[in-house]
């Protein structure tokens, strides 16, 4: 007889601003990169936050500044020396770079709970994209993200096909 083991759920923690704590599930992270500005190609005439397109492995992967695409501020302020943290995700076929304001730490479903407070007021493309609010063990409030709904708000704003 087999015992079926409980999965516990793992995800990514991040800062989209410095105020801002957010996580997504590991399943949706392909890798995490941190790239300086020299390397990322501005492309014009496309929506404000897609930063570039970097060279990733011979591919090219879109950048996008996750904080904008969500309509809080930009969190990232161009300096030739530092480099941006950047989660690339995947869905199917489609890889992008979410370049975030800090990368945090590995969070299991069993150690975050319901919040005590909750967001009343936030914008429609973070509450798109928003599964649930959650409470880490230092009472922090993330926001689960849901990875779906990230590529859905990226066609919207016609930034992945």
């Amino acid at each position: 007889m087999k015992l079926q083991q409980k999965r516990h759920y793992e995800f990514l923690s991040f800062h989209l601003t410095p105020e801002i704590q957010s996580m997504l599930s590991t399943d949706l992270v392909s890798e995490i990169i941190r790239i300086t500005p020299n390397q990322i190609i501005p492309i014009y005439g496309v929506f404000s936050s897609v930063m570039g397109v970097c060279n990733r492995r011979g591919e090219v992967l879109w950048i996008i500044d996750f904080a904008s695409l969500l309509t809080l501020s930009p969190s990232l302020k161009e300096s030739y020396y530092n480099p941006y943290n950047i989660i690339i995700i995947h869905q199917h076929n489609k890889v992008v770079g979410l370049a975030v304001h800090q990368v945090g730490q590995l969070v299991r479903e069993k150690d975050v709970n319901p919040p005590e407070i909750v967001i009343k007021s936030i914008p429609w493309e973070l509450a798109h994209c928003l599964n649930k609010e959650l409470q880490g063990q230092k009472g922090e409030l993330l926001l689960h993200l849901d990875g779906e709904k990230i590529f859905e708000l990226l066609k919207k704003k016609e930034i992945s096909h």
